[in-house]
């Protein structure tokens, strides 16, 4: 059964423009550190970064909260399969309120071109 949908759109140069303005304060205060590390072994990290935000943004829709309530944006970490399919991985205040929603698995799914990145979260939890 689904329990939430959500998405969100990025504009690359936001996130070059966050990363000049404030550095690596920026990004250790919103990305993990396995999803920095990711990011920057990358040609285009602000893409990739992007692409995370997108997921992190639209994970919190599909909870229905937003980025309130305790959660932080480092409570969703974005990673990938052997294959590079993106996977989710939740803690804190988002895990919290995903085994209150009775969430099972979360399905992610991020696209990039090279000025846009875009990602869809569904929630799936279990049929009553």
């Amino acid at each position: 059964m689904i329990l939430g949908v959500g998405m969100d759109l990025v504009k690359r140069q936001r996130i070059v423009d966050a990363i000049e303005r404030h550095g690596e304060r920026f990004k250790k205060r919103i990305f993990t550190e396995g999803e920095r590390t990711y990011s920057d072994k990358k040609p285009h990290a602000p893409l990739h970064y992007a692409g995370m935000w997108a997921v992190k943004e639209s994970l919190v829709k599909a909870l229905g909260t937003g980025f309130r309530d305790g959660i932080a944006w480092r409570d969703i970490e974005v990673g990938h399969d052997p294959m590079g399919k993106p996977e989710v991985t939740l803690s804190g205040k988002a895990l919290e309120r995903a085994e209150f929603l009775g969430v099972v698995r979360v399905h992610c799914s991020i696209t990039h071109d090279t000025d846009w990145s875009a990602a869809q979260v569904v929630l799936e939890g279990r049929h009553p």
